[in-house]
């Protein structure tokens, strides 16, 4: 996966990112190096198909349970809970929790709560939370999670033309709003009253070309006055009561780093409390900006700009910082000189965030899935088919591993450039297409800054291992020993992602960037072509711009001779005959149970008509009752 970059790009990157997340597709390079789409390419299907079929969920196993953190991002806090937006999380994406960590409850569910990306929360002064959503608008909900009120703020991003949301607060009359080079001062019913900087003002918010968002960020408040951080500029701005920014406290620069400060809060003694992400500390400041103590978050030598962590103060004058990069939530104490975490409240804990794959065997079943935490890491998971805990097999796999299948007592990973044969305990036994020989080896190419591979690996009756090397535009077969036996070439339209067998013992290729299914002999002869490219029924779509090249992920044939498609960029499965004729289309965007966010692997299940899905982005699969 891409490494984490802040490369400064033209203004031109930055329009077009604005443009991105109006329409609901963007790619989010979190810290980790993952690279999270956030929604369909087209903003209308962030709300459920009401055409669709219904799906049945007969069960769901969560990577990310209901009581747990993915990953903590912005917070909030009342007089006695701790508000966290979980960065990995779909359903339940707001977590409450006691000061001692004890979970309460979660809520705010993406598409179906009308949210896409939320960006901030804060508290209003009756303990309601507000939510800043990417639409952009504003989410109120009560402090059980119970939805109040919702502002669209739409008209104002046409109104000022550019219009990034970032960061908001709310006093007992106003909301403040900080977008990419302006703080809006907004009624209580979302309608703008004034802009800052005002006409004369000669403080200006700082904002530089990048490919991600750099400019004035988060909030705070400190007797009336409202300070914002000036992040490009490495300074707090205070807006006086003429409506200037006419107090300035600029942070320090040490052994040549600039600061960069990405969230600020005002403790109980009025002091600020500040992330410098540049330098990955915690500053807090008195009111004349004399440092009196800093925290060093992480060991990390090189991040630039990164947004590493949030703070908030509670009421109590208690400061919690939510930790990205350690994935904590910790309780701070400011005296004596230092600025220290004097308990860790809340962990992060997954036991899976991004599944890719699946595979059954009798004894239950095996998950192949990254570890966003560790750079991408691969790992497998196995529970068995009487259910219960998750338990982890294989660790500290390649990030380059894409594919898991099983036969015979064995499991296999497809990796870019080999294949990996493990026993079911984990055992490693051999390793084969690494060397590549007479066959030339899997060809690997470089998208959008994603090195990507072969995409799909399948063992037939005889144990031959059967492998779309994509890019080579062939399916390459070995013995069940690894040896090399044949290659089987298409033309340069053809990008096998996924392979299955019929019963008559033809192959079917899931020809991924074309929108196909290919029906072929034994000998690679093409006999049927199925489906095209689109978004209707029968058709697999396929994204060929804004920096993705994707299409349908997965194909698996039942006992009937049919066969479905993971239809991933429609977020549905599609029924075919053994002739080739579409039969339904289930599924549909969403978050709720029985909805798909981009899913990337089928398995059949023991009985008909049902399913299990690879739900990535909602880190889960579902079981699936279809038809």
């Amino acid at each position: 996966m891409s490494k984490l970059s802040r490369q400064r790009r033209t203004w031109a990157l930055l329009l077009v990112a604005l443009a991105l997340i109006a329409t609901g597709l963007v790619l989010v390079l979190t810290l980790d190096g993952w690279t999270t789409p956030r929604g369909p390419d087209d903003g209308a299907q962030l709300q459920p198909d009401p055409q669709a079929t219904p799906v049945v969920a007969l069960q769901v196993i969560e990577g990310i349970a209901r009581g747990s953190l993915g990953r903590p991002a912005q917070i909030a806090v009342s007089k006695e809970r701790i508000f966290v937006v979980d960065a990995l999380a779909t359903r339940g994406v707001i977590k409450a929790f006691t000061f001692d960590g004890v979970f309460v409850t979660s809520f705010g569910t993406l598409a179906s709560d009308g949210l896409a990306e939320i960006v901030d929360i804060t508290l209003d002064t009756n303990g309601n939370v507000i939510v800043l959503d990417a639409t952009p608008a504003l989410h109120v909900f009560a402090a059980d999670g119970a939805p109040k009120t919702r502002l669209d703020l739409t008209a104002l991003t046409a109104e000022l033309e550019v219009m990034w949301v970032k960061s908001v607060i709310v006093t007992a009359d106003h909301y403040y709003l900080l977008t990419l080079d302006r703080l809006l001062k907004l009624d209580n019913s979302g309608r703008l009253i004034t802009t800052y900087p005002a006409e004369g003002d000669a403080a200006e918010l700082g904002a530089a070309a990048s490919e991600f968002y750099m400019g004035p960020s988060g909030l705070a408040v400190r007797e009336g006055v409202v300070w914002v951080g000036d992040a490009v500029n490495g300074r707090l701005l205070g807006l006086g009561a003429g409506g200037k920014f006419d107090s300035v406290i600029t942070l320090p620069t040490v052994q040549g780093i600039a600061p960069y400060p990405t969230s600020l809060a005002v403790d109980a003694l009025g002091n600020f409390i500040v992330v410098d992400s540049a330098r990955q500390v915690i500053l807090a400041l008195d009111f004349a900006g004399r440092v009196l103590a800093e925290h060093r978050l992480t060991s990390v030598e090189h991040l630039v700009n990164a947004e590493i962590a949030e703070i908030a103060v509670s009421p109590g004058g208690e400061i919690f910082v939510s930790d990205a990069l350690a994935g904590t939530i910790s309780r701070f104490d400011l005296g004596a000189g230092r600025l220290r975490a004097s308990s860790v409240v809340v962990r992060a804990r997954a036991e899976f965030a991004y599944p890719l794959d699946v595979a059954l065997t009798a004894e239950g079943m095996y998950i192949l899935a990254a570890n966003p935490v560790a750079d991408g890491e691969r790992r497998v998971w196995f529970r068995s088919v009487l259910g219960g805990e998750l338990r982890l097999v294989l660790g500290g796999l390649s990030d380059s591993a894409v594919r898991l299948a099983s036969a015979n007592g064995l499991l296999y990973i497809l990796a870019r450039d080999r294949v990996e044969v493990y026993a079911l305990n984990g055992e490693k036994l051999r390793t084969f297409a690494d060397s590549p020989g007479e066959w030339g080896g899997f060809r690997q190419v470089n998208l959008f800054g994603e090195q990507r591979g072969p995409q799909g690996i399948y063992i037939d009756a005889a144990a031959r291992v059967l492998v779309a090397d994509t890019f080579n535009h062939r399916v390459v077969v070995f013995t069940p020993q690894g040896d090399f036996l044949q290659a089987i070439t298409f033309t340069e339209d053809v990008w096998p992602a996924a392979l299955a067998m019929t019963r008559e013992g033809q192959m079917l290729i899931l020809n991924t960037f074309g929108g196909q299914v290919l029906r072929v002999n034994a000998a690679g002869e093409l006999l049927a072509a199925y489906a095209s490219p689109g978004g209707g029924f029968g058709q697999l779509r396929v994204v060929e711009d804004r920096g993705l090249f994707g299409g349908p992920q997965d194909i698996m044939v039942d006992a009937e001779g049919s066969f479905y498609v993971l239809d991933t960029y429609n977020s549905r499965i599609l029924k075919f005959a053994h002739t080739g004729k579409p039969l339904y289309a289930v599924g549909s965007f969403g978050s709720e149970v029985g909805m798909l966010y981009l899913p990337t692997a089928l398995a059949p299940a023991p009985d008909v008509g049902q399913v299990w899905v690879v739900d990535t982005y909602n880190h889960r699969l579902q079981l699936l009752q279809l038809r």
